[in-house]
Formats: C-alpha cells, structure tokens, sequence
C-alpha cells in the first residue's frame, strides 16, 4: 500500500518541501522505513553568494519517529548536497 506525502505530516514536517510521489514503507524486523526526498532548488554559495555551485552528490538522513514501543518508524529523507565549481581560496 502506498502513501503520498500526507503520511509526512504524521511526522510533523512539511509536504511542500520533498517530492511528490507515492510513498511504499519498508519492513525490516518490525520497523517500518519511509524514503522520502527533500526537494532542491539552484542555491547560491553561502559563503561567497555565486551562482556556479552544482549538484555534487545525496546523502541520506534517518530520523527517528517512534511514538510508541510496537510500532517503530524510521522516515528517511534523500538530500541533494552541493559544491562549487571553482574554488577560491582565501
């Protein structure tokens, strides 16, 4: 059975900010994991403000959203990380 965004209000985040797609929860020895992904947009360089930074890789992040002891919920959200196509040196 697939969720769409809606079950990410349950954790108490916003749906507006991951991807919209149907959500299936894996079950791995009574724990159930929610892959959902963060949304990105063309960000500028918080250090320098330029423009030329690309996507450089994802990396996953587990939170952990258990409300009671027999039931165990993982929500595991895909962030795109960035880097600067050229570096400046101070």
């Amino acid at each position: 059975m697939g969720y769409y965004n809606t079950v990410i209000l349950r954790f108490g985040l916003d749906p507006a900010d991951f991807e919209d797609t149907i959500i299936d929860p894996l079950e791995s020895d009574g724990v159930f994991i929610y892959e959902v992904v963060q949304k990105y947009e063309q960000i500028k360089c918080p250090y320098c403000k330029s423009d030329k930074v690309y996507r450089h890789d994802v990396r996953y992040t587990e939170y952990n959203c258990t409300h009671n002891d027999n039931l165990r919920e993982i929500l595991r959200v895909r962030k795109t990380r960035f880097n600067k196509r050229y570096r400046v040196l101070y």
